[in-house]
């Protein structure tokens, strides 16, 4: 009875082998080249700016392609722009000092530029940049077009393009298109009073001064002429900081449908739908692959090691003063020290003239940053 056992045993291992290739093809096999394709390393962006860059979270996170895949982060702060400064007229026609409501802006794009580290910082921005603005009490207000404006946007976005680049980030400047937008105007940001009933008065006093005189209100934005201007702008800064164009603008003229097409521009007339804006990312993604730094990124820690030598100071140049009989102007920034320094100045000079002093102190807001508080 053992001997059939032993046959059967026999046959099933020759039915379970007989179909195994031969030597010969199991090892020209194992020789062979891997055919598995590695796939590509996502770009990692993040978009900075602000109600217009927070349309890039409608792709969800991704977007590009297969062969070219891009990772989207946004960091979008509304009704504050690149530019940061003076007075802003908002569409109802009411005032804000620019720093009220947007001073803390740009630190807080930084520090989620530290914490990510994305391969491409991606700034778009507009509505709050081409509105009425004035620099400063004693100057007109102005409109883009004008060259105090253009010259004080330009070293805006420049120094945005700079700030955004500190980290090893290659920085891209999204042109804005054409809007039509009939959105309210948010609430405007009260002026921050000192507790000082007469510096309170003084204060509210000189803002109702530069806010009584604003042109009338309205959507700046959508005047195409004041939307081209900026983009000339951030053309130009781009050019002259390094920094890439993703020219939105210009594909959006394009579109068959017109730049208002309903299918891809949102109902807001501002920004886009989701099929607008993966059109604009799978046509723009090997231009941002492209912008991707080819190197690691040296580590920022190493600037500022204690061993690290530090660089010679620069010469000393002349002070600069001002001619005999002639008015100094006078800015005062700091926290609530620099409000009593500021009134004291003007004190001052009410009685002896000879300065015009005005004040951008915060209160709580000293000059060094970072950590906990």
């Amino acid at each position: 009875a053992a001997r059939p056992a032993a046959a059967l045993i026999l046959l099933s291992t020759l039915i379970v082998t007989s179909d195994l290739p031969g030597r010969s093809t199991l090892a020209a096999a194992a020789a062979a080249e891997s055919t598995t394709t590695v796939p590509p390393v996502p770009v990692r962006v993040l978009v900075v700016g602000d109600e217009t860059a927070g349309y890039w979270d409608l792709l969800g996170g991704t977007a590009g392609s297969r062969e070219q895949p891009v990772e989207i982060s946004v960091s979008s702060t509304p009704f504050c722009g690149i530019a940061l400064g003076g007075f802003v007229q908002l569409s109802d026609g009411s005032v804000e000092r620019d720093v009220d409501r947007c001073g803390e802006v740009e630190e807080s794009w930084l520090e989620v530029i530290e914490v990510e580290r994305p391969d491409v910082v991606l700034l778009s921005s507009s509505l709050r940049d081409v509105a009425n603005r004035r620099l400063d009490p004693d100057s007109p207000w102005e409109v883009p077009g004008s060259a105090p404006l253009d010259d004080f946007l330009a070293t805006e976005v420049s120094g945005a393009i700079d700030a955004a680049a500190s980290g090893g980030a290659a920085v891209m400047v999204a042109t804005a298109p054409h809007m039509s937008n009939e959105a309210p105007a948010p609430a405007p940001v009260a002026l921050p009073l000192p507790a000082d009933p007469t510096r309170a008065e003084l204060m509210t006093n000189a803002f109702m001064a530069t806010a009584q005189d604003a042109p009338g209100g309205g959507h700046r934005e959508n005047d195409a002429g004041r939307i081209d201007t900026w983009n000339r702008i951030l053309r130009d800064a781009a050019a002259t900081s390094g920094a890439t164009v993703l020219d939105v603008a210009s594909q959006v003229a394009e579109w068959p449908g017109g730049e208002f097409d309903p299918t891809l521009r949102a109902a807001d007339g501002v920004g886009f739908t989701e099929a607008g804006m993966d059109q604009i990312a799978r046509t723009n993604a090997a231009a941002i692959a492209a912008a991707r730094p080819p190197l690691e990124r040296a580590d920022p820690a190493a600037a500022v090691a204690a061993e690290a030598v530090l660089p010679p100071p620069p010469p000393p140049t002349p002070r600069r003063t001002a001619p005999p009989g002639q008015e100094v102007d006078v800015l005062v920034v700091g926290d609530s020290v620099a409000f009593n320094i500021g009134f004291g100045l003007e004190e001052w000079s009410d009685s002896n003239g000879g300065m015009r002093v005005q004040s951008a102190g915060q209160l709580g807001c000293p000059v060094a940053r970072g950590g906990q508080y």
